[in-house]
């Protein structure tokens, strides 16, 4: 049998888990990474594998992937699949669910925290070397500092990294140090002086996650961002914007979602921190945005003027009061976020 990467155990405490990490129920052979805290022990997840037929492994079992794609439909459909949708109130519908924690003993968490905390003093695995390379190349775009910034995330973390796997990167803002750093990034990526994964920007990658979104080729275009999809230590890479703090605060925000379809136009000021919870929140002059797809986070996160198709929505905040919103990045419909600027 595999042996378990170290940094993969039983959570003793739901403190101990963040968005990111890579989630284990051992008793039905679901595979999913952690999107936010909801209440308690309970975290919304995205399903990524099922044990089953595949190339990807753990605990010597073969891994079957769920979803090609991150669109609310295909991560619907891995949800319903894998057997995870439990309804929850604040989201008004079946969402992803998985409860973690000391008395769940048929689960066990892959932290990236752990692993960021503890690869340097680990040696003799070769994608340890992997990330060690990822990470420095970071460091030269955008400043040392950078590394406490940084986790893991995907078959890196879960120890199942193949040769033909990509390298998913976790980029946390929680704290001003690291929000400071990603300006650089995309300011890097401005001036041209970071290392675009080719593949990842191909048109036949384009096409398909327009497809699974059901949006205009020129749109998902459009809303890519080359800061998001780089080349490190010889291989393609992801990184996805997230605030740990926020995402770890229970959600006592409800979300009223209506199948009433608006379109508008906005204005977004750059760099609003917001859009590393979830689901991502942006204030503009015209309204409140509800983002419930990463999606389109790099392109709001800087700014401009954008095309919005979503839902009518309204969100019942903390204390009581409410604001309208639109809502886009939702299984329900076609609902997307053009740049026009």
């Amino acid at each position: 049998m595999m042996r378990i990467p170290s940094w993969c155990k039983p959570a003793l405490n739901t403190t101990t888990v963040l968005p990111g990490d890579i989630v284990i129920n051992i008793s039905n052979g679901g595979v999913s990474a952690v999107v936010r805290r909801v209440i308690g022990g309970f975290y919304l997840v995205v399903p990524k594998y099922v044990f089953g037929q595949g190339p990807w492994r753990f605990l010597g079992e073969s891994l079957e992937r769920l979803l090609s794609s991150y669109a609310p439909g295909e991560v619907y459909r891995a949800a319903r699949r894998s057997g995870f949708l439990s309804y929850v109130a604040q989201y008004g519908r079946d969402v992803p669910l998985i409860s973690v924690g000391p008395c769940e003993r048929n689960v066990i968490v892959c932290s990236g925290k752990l692993f960021a905390d503890m690869f340097y003093r680990i040696r003799g695995l070769d994608y340890l070397e992997v990330w060690i390379e990822a990470v420095s190349e970071l460091r030269d775009l955008v400043g040392s500092g950078v590394i406490e910034c940084l986790r893991p995330t995907g078959s890196l973390l879960m120890g199942s990294f193949m040769e033909f796997s990509d390298i998913d990167v976790v980029f946390d803002i929680a704290s001003p140090w690291c929000y400071e750093r990603l300006i650089e990034l995309v300011e890097a990526a401005e001036e041209k002086r970071v290392p675009v994964g080719e593949r990842f920007l191909s048109e036949e990658y384009v096409l398909h996650e327009a497809s699974s979104r059901h949006i205009p080729l020129g749109v998902a275009r459009r809303v890519l961002r080359p800061w998001t999809r780089l080349r490190l230590a010889g291989r393609e890479a992801s990184i996805s914007v997230l605030d740990s703090q926020r995402r770890t605060e229970e959600e006592r925000r409800v979300w009223i979602i209506t199948s009433e379809v608006t379109e508008t136009r906005v204005s977004v000021e750059p760099y609003d921190a917001r859009l590393g919870d979830f689901p991502g929140i942006v204030e503009t002059k015209e309204g409140y945005i509800v983002v419930f797809d990463g999606f389109y986070v790099p392109a709001l996160f800087e700014g401009g003027r954008f095309r919005v198709r979503g839902l009518k929505a309204r969100i019942v905040l903390g204390g009581g009061d409410s604001v309208d919103a639109i809502a886009v990045g939702v299984a329900e419909a076609s609902t997307f976020v053009e740049p026009l600027s």
